[in-house]
């Protein structure tokens, strides 16, 4: 912010003056000099304030950094100190800072967009799932993926089948590529399963599950799997919890976090040894937000060693008790 209006001369000018120049109240000049970012020239026998170039150029630095969202302190650490590398440190925490709200004002305008799509299509009684919306939001995304590096014919073909079955054939999964595609195609199914029975009746999703393994076990043990998250790890005993932490990675469990609930990640850092639960709350604090993407993949694979641990009997997970 430059001030102008003033002609520069040896006269000095009052602190009405310098309020009426510069757009600041004199009750916030005068606070800038009782906590010391501000002096005045001189003072008349009246004592008056008053002011000169040097105080109205410094006002204008203070009125720059403002706008800059520094603090005072902040701003009295860059006036007052006489280090270059102090001063640019400083400005790159607050870059820093800018950058953090940058990716969650993305994340957020990301998820709002989602929303608005789930609620034209669907009202609010989908948009309160948030956390199956998460989900299909990040298989949308790997989807996405995938897609972008096929061939035009084959993305034609896809787009062609998709609108008229809401599927995909064997023979177009094994031009995707046989393995990924089918996996991709059966998580994208499963998400969509999971969103049926986390709408009903809890009792009735144990009657489906129960009568399902007669008819189908193999489905049966693939929903059961599908239907413990990332959130339900809070269920489970602290010894579960403490034996499956060994595993994990410091550095998926901080992308975990950005997207889970405060009790999920407390109850998940209470289990780990102080310096393993500082070290994950610094980096989250240092780190950038990951892309929905990203939490989906760290998600996917902190539960996926949960299954692993129960397969060899290293635990046992009770979800459908």
């Amino acid at each position: 912010m430059t001030i102008i209006g003033v002609k520069w001369m040896d006269e000095l000018i009052t602190i009405g003056k310098l309020s009426k120049i510069s757009g600041v109240s004199t009750r916030t000049i005068r606070h800038y000099e009782e906590i010391g970012l501000l002096s005045c020239a001189a003072k008349t026998e009246t004592n008056y304030r008053l002011y000169g170039e040097e105080e109205i150029r410094k006002l204008e630095k203070i009125l720059l950094f403002k706008s800059l969202r520094f603090s005072l302190g902040e701003i009295h650490d860059i006036l007052s100190s006489g280090e270059n590398q102090r001063i640019v440190d400083i400005f790159n925490d607050r870059l820093q800072n800018f950058e953090q709200k940058i990716s969650e004002l993305s994340r957020s305008k990301e998820i709002l967009t989602a929303v608005t799509k789930i609620y034209k299509l669907h009202g609010l009684e989908y948009v309160n799932n948030y956390r199956l919306m998460k989900e299909m939001i990040g298989m949308n995304n790997v989807f996405v993926k995938i897609f972008n590096k096929l061939d035009l014919s084959l993305q034609i073909k896809i787009l062609l089948e998709l609108y008229r079955t809401g599927s995909l054939t064997p023979e177009t999964l094994k031009e995707i590529g046989t393995e990924p595609g089918t996996r991709l195609l059966n998580e994208l199914h499963m998400t969509i399963v999971k969103v049926l029975l986390n709408k009903v009746d809890r009792n009735v999703e144990k009657n489906i599950i129960v009568n399902l393994e007669k008819i189908d076990s193999e489905f049966a043990d693939e929903l059961k799997k599908a239907m413990f998250t990332f959130d339900d790890i809070a269920m489970l005993p602290d010894v579960t919890i403490e034996k499956w932490l060994k595993k994990c990675d410091d550095e998926e469990l901080r992308i975990a976090f950005s997207e889970s609930g405060k009790y999920v990640r407390n109850r998940i850092l209470n289990n780990l040894s102080c310096e393993r639960r500082e070290k994950i709350k610094r980096s989250i604090k240092d780190s950038n937000m990951p892309s929905l993407d990203e939490v989906y993949v760290a998600m996917t694979n902190l539960v996926e060693i949960l299954r692993e641990m129960e397969v060899a009997e290293e635990i046992r997970i009770e979800r459908f008790d």
